[in-house]
C-alpha cells in the first residue's frame, strides 16, 4: 500500500514537473519573441524604415499595454510619418504609464506644437525645461510655440537661449529670432539677424528662405514703406499667339522683355495694406503686332489671425498690342487661407471682367467667375514646397458660342541644389467646354490645355537675380484657330530693391 501510494506521489510529482518546465519554456519563448518583434522595430526606426517600424511596434503593444517606452517609440515614429494627432494620443499613454520617462514631455509638445495646439505645446515644453532645463531643442520649439501663439517678443530669448545650448539649432534660431523682430518692428535687428542666419549656410533652404525674408521685408517693413523690381530678358517664341483672340501665327520669332514692378505700404497694422503697380513690355525683332504692353495697378488689403488669414484684392489691366488698345481687366479676389498641422491651403474666388476695346473683337466682352483651393503640402527632403491647385472656372461672353465651364489643375515643386540654384517644375490643365454650338463648326467646341515647364533662379550679389525657364504648350482643340504647339525659352536678370 505504501509503496503504491509512493508511486502514485512520484508520478503526480514528475507530471508537475513537466508542466513547470513547459509553463516556464512557453513563458520563455513568448517573451523572446516579444522582444524580437520591439527590436525590428527599433532596426526599422534607426533605418529610418518608419511604416516597419510602426506596424512592429504597434504589434508589440498589443502584447504588451504597459510598456511605456513601447509606446514612446511607436510616437515618435508617428511623428516622423507627419501623423501629429496619432502621435500625440500614443505619447499621452506613454507619459501616463511612465512621466518621467526621457524625452516623452518634449516629444509630446512637438506634437501639439506640429498641430498648431501652442497653449498644450507650451505647458508640456514648460514641463520639458523644468526636468532638463539646458535642453537646446526644448527652447528652441518653445520659442516657435510662442510665435505660433503671437508672443514674439517672448520668443526671443528662448531661440537666443537654444543655439547657445546645441549650435546646431544656430541657423534656425537666428532665422526665426529676425522674424519675431520684425513682427515686433525693429526692422535692423531682423536684417541683422536674418544676415547671420543665411550666411550660415546660403544654399540650404532656411538660409534661402531667411534671404528672401529680409530682401521682401527690407522693402516692405515699416521703416521702409516701398519696394521695386526691374527685369530685363530675352525670350525665344517657336510659335506666336494670342491666346485671347484664338490668334496662332505658325512662326517663330525673339523678343527682349522688359518688366518694372512696385508697391507701396499704405498701412502696417492691425491690417496690411498695399498698392502695386506693374509694367509689362516684349518687343519682337520682326513681327511687331505681337508687341504687347500692359499696366496693371492693384490694391490689398490682408490680415494675419493665429491659424488662417484673410485678404481682398482689386486689379485693373490695360494692355496694347503694337501700340493699339487691345483690352482691358478688372478683378475682385478674395481669399481665405487656414493651417491645418503642416498643410496650407488657400481658397480663393476671382470676378473677372473683360472688354475688348476694338470694335471687331466687342463680341467677347465677358465676365469669368472661378474658384478654387491651393494646398501647399509639407516640404520633405529637397522638396521646399509642393503645390497642387484645382479650379472651376465659367465666362459668359456677349457672343454665347464663346460661353464656357471647365476645371483648372495645376502643381508645382521648389527644391535647391548645389550652388545656390532653386528649380520649380510646373504643370497646369485646362478644359474649356463650350457651352453652345460654334457655327464654324457645326458643334460644341471643346479645348484641353496643357502646359508645362521649368525655371530655375539663382542669387547673385548686389540683389540681383538671374532666372531661366523652358515651357511647352499643347493647346488640342476641335476649333483650328486653338490647335497649336508652343515651345517658349527666357533668359532674364533681375534686379530688387
Amino acid at each position: 500500500m505504501n509503496t503504491a501510494n509512493s508511486s502514485k506521489r512520484s508520478f503526480q510529482q514528475s507530471v508537475l514537473l513537466l508542466l513547470l518546465v513547459f509553463t516556464t519554456a512557453g513563458a520563455a519563448c513568448a517573451t523572446t519573441g516579444e522582444q524580437a518583434v520591439f527590436d525590428r522595430g527599433m532596426t526599422a526606426f534607426r533605418n529610418k524604415a518608419f511604416n516597419d517600424a510602426r506596424q512592429s511596434f504597434e504589434t508589440y503593444v498589443q502584447g504588451d499595454s504597459e510598456n511605456a517606452l513601447a509606446f514612446f517609440y511607436l510616437g515618435l515614429t508617428y511623428n516622423r510619418l507627419h501623423a501629429y494627432a496619432d502621435a500625440a494620443r500614443i505619447l499621452e499613454q506613454a507619459r501616463e504609464l511612465d512621466p518621467g520617462l526621457p524625452g516623452v514631455q518634449l516629444n509630446l509638445a512637438i506634437s501639439y506644437y506640429k498641430q498648431k495646439l501652442y497653449k498644450p505645446a507650451l505647458a508640456t515644453l514648460q514641463q520639458a525645461l523644468e526636468k532638463d532645463p539646458e535642453s537646446g531643442e526644448a527652447h528652441f520649439f518653445t520659442g516657435l510655440a510662442l510665435q505660433g501663439d503671437g508672443q514674439f517678443d517672448e520668443s526671443i530669448s528662448h531661440l537666443n537661449r537654444a543655439m547657445m545650448l546645441d549650435p546646431d539649432y544656430a541657423q534656425m534660431a537666428l532665422y526665426y529670432i529676425g522674424r519675431a523682430y520684425f513682427k515686433t518692428g525693429q526692422h535692423q535687428l531682423a536684417q541683422k539677424h536674418l544676415q547671420q542666419s543665411a550666411a550660415i549656410d546660403p544654399t540650404s533652404a532656411i538660409g534661402q528662405a531667411a534671404e528672401e525674408l529680409a530682401a521682401g521685408q527690407a522693402g516692405r517693413g515699416s521703416d521702409r514703406r516701398w519696394w521695386l523690381r526691374a527685369e530685363i530678358g530675352y525670350e525665344y517664341n517657336d510659335n506666336l499667339t494670342v491666346a485671347e483672340t484664338d490668334t496662332v501665327s505658325d512662326e517663330e520669332d525673339h523678343a527682349a522683355i522688359v518688366e518694372i514692378s512696385g508697391g507701396l505700404k499704405l498701412l502696417a497694422q492691425p491690417i496690411e495694406a498695399e498698392i502695386t503697380y506693374d509694367l509689362y513690355q516684349s518687343l519682337y525683332s520682326e513681327y511687331s503686332q505681337f508687341n504687347m504692353q500692359s499696366h496693371r495697378g492693384g490694391i490689398s488689403a490682408s490680415h494675419d489671425f493665429s491659424s488662417w488669414d484673410f485678404s481682398l484684392g482689386y486689379d485693373y489691366t490695360y494692355i496694347s498690342l503694337d501700340g493699339d488698345e487691345f483690352m482691358q481687366t478688372q478683378s475682385v479676389m478674395p481669399m481665405v487661407g487656414l493651417s491645418v498641422a503642416d498643410l496650407y491651403v488657400n481658397t480663393s474666388y476671382i470676378w473677372q471682367t473683360k472688354d475688348f476695346l476694338n470694335d471687331e473683337d466687342d463680341r467677347r466682352d465677358a465676365q469669368n467667375h472661378s474658384g478654387g483651393m491651393d494646398f501647399y503640402l509639407p516640404s520633405f527632403k529637397m522638396i521646399e514646397m509642393v503645390n497642387v491647385g484645382i479650379r472651376y472656372e465659367s465666362e459668359g461672353a456677349e457672343d454665347e458660342e464663346l460661353d464656357y465651364t471647365g476645371p483648372v489643375l495645376s502643381g508645382s515643386l521648389r527644391f535647391a541644389v548645389p550652388w545656390g540654384i532653386t528649380i520649380r517644375p510646373f504643370y497646369k490643365y485646362q478644359l474649356k467646354q463650350y457651352e453652345n454650338m460654334t457655327l464654324d463648326l457645326g458643334e460644341e467646341r471643346e479645348d484641353i490645355k496643357q502646359t508645362l515647364g521649368v525655371t530655375m533662379t539663382k542669387k547673385l550679389p548686389y540683389s540681383l537675380k538671374v532666372k531661366g525657364s523652358y515651357k511647352y504648350m499643347d493647346s488640342d482643340s476641335n476649333y483650328s484657330s486653338s490647335d497649336y504647339r508652343e515651345n517658349t525659352v527666357f533668359l532674364s536678370l533681375t534686379y530688387s530693391l
